[in-house]
């Protein structure tokens, strides 16, 4: 189970490529910021390249995510790409690869230059390598933490935020509990791991519903060990700060093959100290 998710992971990190086909989810409004947000005043390429390197998700994607406390009925965002990631040593080069990634951990890449007329970095279509068009564009670093992202032709303008997903994610739990069934503490800590659930030492949330193996509801893993690979699926409920865990109930379709899940009964309610 644990490697479905971890490939995402990789993508960030690494920009691995996954082939499988994306689908579209731009349907909400493209994400904005107040006209009072003004531009940092210009880097350096080496500046540049040290705020840029790393992950960058779609802003609106993330603001959802958060006031939903869940992915599941998240699954749309506006902007064209999910995400996006770049190499920090290539950036520093001069030249070198935005990599775009959706949710299903279809990765694309376009090649960028820097340009500090008009970027710092913008699209080079001298070097294409032929991944899905999208384009002239130019990204602008609005402050350390929020990216514009400017096509020419259309004139959008759409703001990622640099984020890691799995880290995000572990917020939404992130904190010390009381299990209103036994009164005992329950921890979540931000870096995958909870104490005081009998039986389970680490935990993963589901980012990804359509994936493999994927509950098609909020989902949480939870594992006995850090070396195992199938975890438990529990649905999960954040309303204000109780948590409510739910048993997920599998449903084999085809042998060992095809299962269908379905929300059991309710296994703890933890409410947040």
């Amino acid at each position: 189970m644990k490697n479905v998710y971890y490939c995402l992971s990789l993508t960030l990190a690494l920009t691995i490529s996954c082939d499988k086909k994306d689908t579209n989810r731009a349907i909400e409004k493209p994400a904005a910021l107040s006209e009072k947000t003004t531009v940092e005043p210009s880097r350096t390429l080496e500046q540049t390249a040290d705020v840029l390197g790393g992950s960058w998700i779609a802003k609106d994607y993330l603001d959802n995510m958060k006031k939903n406390k869940g992915v599941y009925n998240n699954p749309k965002y506006s902007t064209t790409l999910f995400g996006m990631s770049f190499i920090k040593d290539s950036l520093a080069t001069g030249s070198t690869l935005l990599y775009g990634f959706s949710p299903h951990e279809v990765t694309y890449s376009w090649p960028i230059h820097w340009n500090d007329t008009t970027g710092p970095f913008v699209y080079d279509p001298k070097q294409d390598i032929g991944d899905k068009p999208l384009g002239d564009f130019s990204l602008n670093l609005l402050n350390d933490t929020l990216l514009e992202v400017s096509f020419t032709k259309s004139g959008k303008k759409e703001i990622y935020q640099k984020a890691d997903i799995e880290k995000e994610l572990n917020d939404l739990f992130a904190g010390t509990y009381t299990d209103k069934a036994t009164g005992k503490t329950v921890t979540f800590t931000q870096d995958g791991f909870v104490k005081g659930l009998p039986g389970f030492v680490q935990y993963y949330v589901q980012f990804d519903p359509d994936a493999e193996e994927a509950v098609p509801f909020d989902g949480i893993f939870f594992y006995a060990k850090t070396t195992d690979e199938a975890g438990t699926p529990f649905h999960f409920k954040i309303k204000g700060n109780t948590l409510t865990l739910y048993n997920v109930d599998a449903h084999e379709v085809e042998k060992y093959v095809e299962y269908t899940y379905t929300i059991g009964s309710e296994a703890y309610v933890l409410t947040k100290k």
